[in-house]
């Protein structure tokens, strides 16, 4: 029988024929073993650009079509030695080793496991399933804004910016690995929302670390929420939530102004309730981006405190490498609730070039030690302000509009209203 061995040398080639071959009839053990060990890890999103000839498994290059031969003729052998279970668990594996090379459009189900701080100390550990994918289902995917959020949960910065016993409503939840760190970390009721294509799978998330979740005093439900079925929309201030939670959710125009009408709709009116949204620069998106900013000014809300910080999702490379963005994580307030005084407002962002490249178990910086040199970016505002000129000089944190307004708000009035609060900024200091 063939044996399977690691090199460190990617351009060492493995040959078929290093593998167990079925006229030696492997047992089940052994198959199951060979093709769990030649798994492709986190496939990469860019399969297309791979080499066409051939791919890099366990640090070895395995011809492409030698290799898409083998598994079919596991597949296509009846394995007479094998009992019927072993048979199943054989060709169900090795058909999942074939859709890996197609991509993940074709993959099979697949669970991992993901951690993110309670503590200094402490990791909360989540299994989430991501589903085959059949279409390019954005929901299905893990992406940057969720481990840059997911990571700075447990921030106290942030957490003192958060309202006690939070009631929280994560938007656009995919698999759900955000909102259940919230849940165990805030040790909150959160609720976790998508569409309806999306929710049964998020179901499953729930149910799966349910457990984990209410060990550490969290409560946690999935449920269907359509951005633009008013009939969904709450009807009165109990059944609002204390705080909204939204990550990498902006893929179109449309989804600026739909976000940020939810967040109005679905954040609670007081003084401590706070929206979070994380979301990344991306080629091309940046009108998505400045829409949001816009319709958020427009509708009452400024940015109190921010981070921004290289994340990682499920995307990578063709060599193997995660695709890196830049996310912007900003905590936003009803700008009535917002406190006044003299001191204006100091949001400090960090410098991308000083950003450390994260994955899901993400560094905090700890203020204490950090120094001058690299202060926590979450920083809650040291004064807060409500008036006109106030806001114009929180926008400099993100939250002002620029150009571009959406269909609701006409570019004329965005212009008019600017002046006017620069008028008011004028008149104020003189």
């Amino acid at each position: 029988m063939g044996s399977l061995s690691e090199s460190d040398d990617a351009s060492e080639l493995l040959h078929v024929l290093d593998l167990p071959q079925l006229y030696e009839k492997p047992t089940a053990q052994v198959l199951l073993h060979t093709l769990k060990t030649i798994a492709l890890e986190n496939p990469t999103l860019e399969t297309s650009h791979h080499n066409k000839k051939s791919l890099v498994v366990s640090n070895r290059q395995v011809d492409r079509v030698e290799f898409a031969r083998y598994l079919t003729s596991i597949i296509a052998s009846r394995l007479t030695w094998m009992n019927e279970s072993e048979k199943e668990q054989v060709w169900n594996t090795a058909a999942a080793r074939l859709s890996e090379q197609s991509g993940e459009t074709a993959m099979s189900d697949r669970t991992e496991i993901f951690k993110f701080p309670i503590d200094d100390t402490t990791y909360a550990s989540f299994k989430i399933r991501s589903p085959g994918i059949t279409e390019d289902n954005l929901g299905h995917k893990i992406w940057p804004s969720t481990h840059v959020m997911g990571g700075n949960l447990n921030n106290p910065n942030l957490k003192a910016l958060l309202p006690h016993s939070p009631k929280v409503l994560e938007l656009g939840s995919g698999v759900g690995l955000l909102g259940l760190a919230a849940a165990t970390i805030w040790e909150a009721d959160c609720t976790l929302t998508d569409m309806r294509s999306i929710v049964d799978n998020l179901a499953y998330n729930v149910d799966a670390n349910r457990k984990t979740v209410e060990l550490h005093g969290g409560k946690v439900s999935a449920h269907i929420l359509e951005w633009d079925d008013e009939g969904s929309f709450p009807k009165n201030e109990d059944e609002r939530y204390s705080v909204v939670l939204g990550a990498d959710l902006l893929y179109s125009e449309d989804h600026a102004i739909l976000v940020s009408n939810m967040i109005d709709k679905w954040l609670c009116h007081s003084p401590d309730a706070v929206a979070i949204t994380a979301f990344p620069e991306r080629d091309g998106y940046e009108t998505q981006l400045e829409t949001f900013r816009e319709k958020m000014w427009y509708l009452g809300f400024q940015v109190i405190g921010d981070r921004s910080q290289w994340g990682v999702g499920d995307a990578k490379f063709a060599n193997g490498e995660s695709q890196a963005f830049l996310c912007h994580m900003k905590v936003w307030k009803r700008k009535e609730f917002v406190c006044q005084s003299t001191d204006g407002p100091e949001i400090i962002e960090r410098n991308p070039s000083e950003t450390k490249l994260t994955n899901a178990t993400i560094q905090i910086f700890d203020t204490e030690n950090a120094g001058t040199e690299s202060p926590d970016p979450l920083q809650t505002t040291k004064s807060l302000c409500s008036s006109g000129h106030s806001t114009i000089a929180a926008s400099s944190g993100g939250a002002s509009p620029s150009s571009g307004g959406d269909s609701e708000l006409e570019l004329e009035d965005l212009t008019m209203k600017l002046k006017e609060a620069e008028l008011e900024k004028a008149t104020d200091m003189s």
